[in-house]
């Protein structure tokens, strides 16, 4: 990180010497070492609701990039007929963000329930609440404050009666818990089937009277499901408290005839969100004129009215702001902390315009809308999997060039095998049967920690009168020739300091004249001898 520094030059006409304390040398060396002390970019997290996510994905394997692109943004990831087996391990299906998935796997082929949970939060798995031969997996999710169930349940279509019987058992226990209960999956009955339509009423009339009988409310009354020109309403999200549910949206189906149904549920949790930066156009900067204006500046004129170097250095650096300003165009671009790497946006753009496509067919049922929706939707894909293919063989291209850097090459050898820094919040921490999920108490919790086994048995006596340090730094001499020698080798990839100002203009700005201001010896205030201008700053280098 680069630290500005207003400060004086000596040359052969001028020589300052100055005393300080052996003290005051710390913070000099902690300026010149870019230490600052709130150190790092800014972290965007806050706290938001809980946003939960099931889809009929019917395979999971072969669409593992396109789920981790569309709903890899969402803390619980719910899918049904994963079709997975003992042979499928949990490493070829991982996604970047959440831990190891919880999977309720057939014996047979078909079927299969998996659920993705976030790093951030902390489940529990129920087994006591499971059926032989129920695909219905539940999971406790606890937040900082509060607790809810969850469960996603796959029926086949043509299922006999009595797997009712065993929903209804499942579903039972999980109210016994007294706790919000959230059921989402593809239950393969028509919630919008109505009694004059006896082949599809059947299913939904039973599960209807177990609803009741539960005192539970189903929360989707919308096509799920595209397979026939009026679509059906058999992907579902279930609730004991729909005061718990804020919102219910249907996506556009990315990878099935089945469409995601998100929830929306009021328990909060501590999530990094997309940001809005504003960042500079370097390569349109008018550098000539920059650095004409700053050497035309009368600097008597605005020195004046300080007092001292502190107001000298406001006072620079407002200016030296406006100019920036001015000759150098700004842009406003969205970071996405949780995207993925090989995602773009030519990729969001056709994501975009099929979701249009999509509510437009939806709204008119007309079979050009669909068509055109369905080449949209294989567009995506084939553009994800392309872009995903290309990012492989950069890497793949880099880590084999024998001259890239070893810290580039590190940098990539890391990312490839996930031991880089992930940008999600940190885990939940658990001590002593207590979870910690807020950064704030999980950061008290380790400095608890390290601070108690750092301490030593017998603590020794301060001293009452400590000598002041023998050391003295008689002289600082600093020549212009060493700062513009630090400018030449600034690294222009470093980001830019607290006080905003970039190492890349610096050096592009290098040929412009010096300002020396020089202080009277033995006084606090500071005079200005010589007009002109230039910076000297941290350049990062060991």
């Amino acid at each position: 990180m680069y630290k500005l520094i207003f400060l004086f030059f000596v040359t052969s006409e001028f020589e300052v010497i100055i005393n300080l304390h052996f003290s005051h040398l710390l913070s000099i060396l902690l300026v010149r070492y870019g230490i600052e002390r709130n150190p790092g970019p800014h972290r965007s997290t806050d706290l938001r609701n809980i946003k939960i996510v099931h889809n009929n994905v019917c395979s999971l394997p072969p669409k593992v990039d396109l789920i981790e692109c569309e709903l890899g943004t969402y803390d619980i990831i719910a899918l049904s007929e994963s079709h997975l087996d003992d042979s499928i391990s949990n490493e070829s299906i991982a996604l970047a963000g959440f831990q190891k998935p919880i999977r309720l796997d057939r014996t047979r082929a078909g079927g299969g329930v998996i659920i993705y949970v976030k790093n951030y939060l902390y489940y529990e798995e129920l087994p006591e609440l499971a059926k032989p031969g129920l695909e219905l997996l539940w999971l406790k999710i606890s937040t900082q404050h509060c607790h809810f169930l969850l469960g996603v349940f796959y029926r086949p279509p043509n299922s006999r009666v009595k797997l009712w019987d065993y929903f209804y058992d499942s579903v039972s226990k999980a109210l016994d818990k007294n706790l919000p209960v959230f059921l989402t999956g593809d239950f393969n009955v028509d919630m919008l089937s109505s009694n004059n339509m006896p082949c599809r009423s059947t299913g939904s009339n039973n599960l209807r009277n177990i609803l009741q009988r539960l005192n539970m409310y189903n929360l989707v009354f919308e096509k799920t499901n595209f397979t026939t020109d009026t679509g059906t309403c058999i992907d579902l999200f279930l609730t004991n408290n729909k005061s718990c549910v804020k919102s219910v949206d249907i996506l556009s189906p990315f990878c099935s005839t089945h469409a995601p149904v998100c929830a929306e549920v009021n328990f909060k949790v501590n999530k990094e969100y997309t940001y809005k930066r504003t960042i500079r156009k370097y390569e349109n900067a008018n550098y000539k004129d920059f650095v004409s204006d700053l050497n035309n500046i009368d600097w008597n004129e605005h020195f004046h009215s300080c007092d001292n170097i502190n107001d000298m250095y406001s006072q620079f650096l407002n200016i030296y702001s406006t100019n920036v300003n001015k000759y150098i165009p700004t842009k406003v671009v969205t970071i996405r902390p949780a995207d993925k790497p090989f995602m773009n946006s030519t990729i969001r753009r056709k994501m975009r315009q099929r979701n249009r496509i999509h509510y437009k067919a939806k709204n008119t049922n007309n079979c050009i809308h669909w068509q055109k929706f369905r080449e949209l939707r294989n567009e995506v894909i084939d553009l994800v999997r392309q872009s995903k293919e290309q990012y492989k063989q950069k890497l793949t291209k880099e880590i084999t060039d024998k001259n890239i850097p070893p810290g580039k090459w590190w940098r990539i050898v890391k990312s490839i095998s996930k031991l880089s820094k992930s940008r999600e919040p940190t885990p939940f921490l658990k001590s002593e049967g207590q979870i910690f999920l807020h950064p704030v108490n999980k950061a008290e919790l380790l400095n608890s920690h390290f601070s108690n086994i750092s301490k030593i048995d017998v603590e020794p006596e301060l001293p009452n009168n400590v000598p002041d340090p023998p050391f003295k730094m008689e002289e600082i001499i600093i020549t212009e020739e060493e700062v513009l020698d630090q400018l030449k080798n600034l690294n222009c990839n470093k980001p830019s300091g607290p006080d905003g100002v970039s190492p890349r203009i610096l050096k592009e700005i290098k040929s412009g004249e010096t300002l020396r201001i020089i202080p009277s010896q033995g006084a606090e205030q500071f005079h200005i001898i010589k007009v002109s201008y230039h910076l000297l700053l941290n350049s990062g280098m060991n």
